[in-house]
């Protein structure tokens, strides 16, 4: 978790967006993976779904009451079928989008479900008790920084196959595309509900990266005024030549997403929509 002192201002940032259209292609029997009876402070994956080969769907409870789609893909031959679109569906019809209308919902993605729409009628302000600030981390010492867009050093041409592929197919007519080198950060302008990044990690890398979203937690002390928190909620691993989504299909925050772990030789590509 990382701690950011004052009152956080978010800047606007020029996006573009998952240029994929809806899919109508018809997945894979479902697997069902989790059936929770209670909510866990550990990311559940409800069900999984396969579009063929490696391209795979994950419906996560990433924390209690906030629920996303985890995609994956292999670079150059998976394109995105998580759209915009279909992040506007509650958590369960996008499952059944996918694996079919008759599609039985077990009890823990109902229950997840419930616990969503339970918290979307929480107030936003919680009290640094509540926020578990004795356990916050401090800021990594890594150049990265919380209030900017950025991306590694390097030439910023973006005629490389995997970055000229990635920009067609999931940066065209999105709210931001950040391609560079080693790692990338974006994050929203305002509070969202609903909201989706996807990350690439160039073929030429030798490790997996990891694309990780935050979601902002402030309260007002009586020593400090207002301080903010980023806690982090959902997460995929991005392989070398695998690009990976988390659409967030619950909650209203602001919203910050990073992508690294890649080497620094290594181009990678992150674009957000929201």
């Amino acid at each position: 978790m990382i701690k950011k002192t004052g009152v956080m201002i978010l800047l606007a940032v020029a996006l573009a967006g998952a240029g994929c259209e809806g899919s109508d292609t018809a997945a894979t029997t479902p697997s069902d993976v989790a059936n929770p009876e209670a909510p866990s402070d550990e990311a559940v994956v409800h069900a999984s779904l396969s579009l063929g080969g490696d391209h795979v769907l994950e419906f996560t409870e990433f924390k209690p009451g906030l629920l996303g789609v985890v995609e994956k893909g292999r670079s150059m031959v998976d394109v995105p079928k998580m759209t915009p679109e279909l992040g506007k569906l509650a958590f369960v019809d996008v499952y059944r989008h996918f694996a079919g209308s008759a599609a039985p919902i077990s009890k823990g993605m109902a229950a997840a479900q419930a616990r969503a729409l339970a918290k979307a009628a929480e107030p936003m302000s919680v009290s640094p008790r509540e926020l578990g600030t004795g356990k916050l981390s401090p800021m990594s010492a890594d150049p990265r920084q919380l209030d900017k867009t950025s991306t590694g050093e390097g030439p910023h041409f973006y005629n490389d196959a995997e970055q000229a592929w990635f920009r067609t197919n999931f940066c065209n007519g999105a709210r931001s595309c950040i391609q560079g080198w080693w790692y990338a950060n974006d994050y929203s302008q305002g509070k969202v509900g609903r909201s989706s990044a996807f990350a690439l990690n160039g073929s030429e890398s030798k490790v997996t990266a990891k694309l990780t979203e935050y979601y902002q937690s402030c309260a007002w002390t009586i020593f400090y005024g207002t301080e903010c928190w980023w806690f982090p909620f959902g997460s995929a691993n991005v392989p070398p030549g695998w690009w990976a989504g988390v659409t967030q299909v619950s909650g209203v925050n602001y919203i910050y997403w990073e992508l690294s772990g890649s080497e620094r030789n290594t181009q990678v590509s992150l674009e957000a929509t929201y």
